[in-house]
């Protein structure tokens, strides 16, 4: 457990789960945060959330008071294909109104030292190009942009890239 301010960064359990999924739908909602277009239940997430049950794939959660305020994980890159298993993507959200308190920074940095811990040798974030506040936050920590798929993501009659961020660690 990481404590910073009032800010405790932990391991998730089964009773965060409808915290994860009210927090994701937050970011369905903002509309370039993920490329999903409609909320999520915690049983249409349910295989994705058992997946992260395991040691291999954690979830860590940010908690001030009894709030919890954003989560971040890692999970299987092109899960099944053995020669990509060092690398993992990792993904991170925060509640709106928690967004300039450094919550991003400080499950970051948790997450950045349990991957090493966890043997990960690459990281890549998949996210939607006009995502600044994220591109920012990957760039802070030496993220550098991989890829690009440009104009294949479409919300609201809008058009986006799909920005591929990866990190050597």
């Amino acid at each position: 457990m990481i404590s910073a301010a009032n800010i405790i960064i932990r391991p998730a359990t089964k009773n965060d789960w409808p915290f994860i999924i009210d927090i994701y739908n937050e970011g369905i909602a903002n509309k370039i945060s993920t490329a999903e277009t409609k909320p999520v239940t915690i049983e249409g997430k349910l295989e994705w959330l058992k997946e992260h049950e395991e040691d291999r794939f954690p979830i860590l959660i940010a908690q001030e008071n009894d709030v919890v305020t954003g989560w971040i994980c890692l999970s299987a890159y092109r899960k099944g294909r053995k020669a990509l298993q060092n690398t993992a993507e990792i993904s991170y959200y925060i509640r709106k109104h928690y967004w300039e308190k450094e919550i991003a920074t400080q499950l970051m940095e948790a997450m950045m030292s349990k991957a090493k811990e966890l043997g990960f040798k690459n990281l890549i974030a998949i996210l939607i190009d006009a995502n600044n506040a994220s591109i920012a936050l990957l760039k802070k920590f030496g993220f550098e942009q991989w890829g690009l798929m440009p104009g294949i993501i479409e919300i609201d009659d809008k058009t986006y890239g799909h920005s591929y961020y990866g990190k050597k660690l």
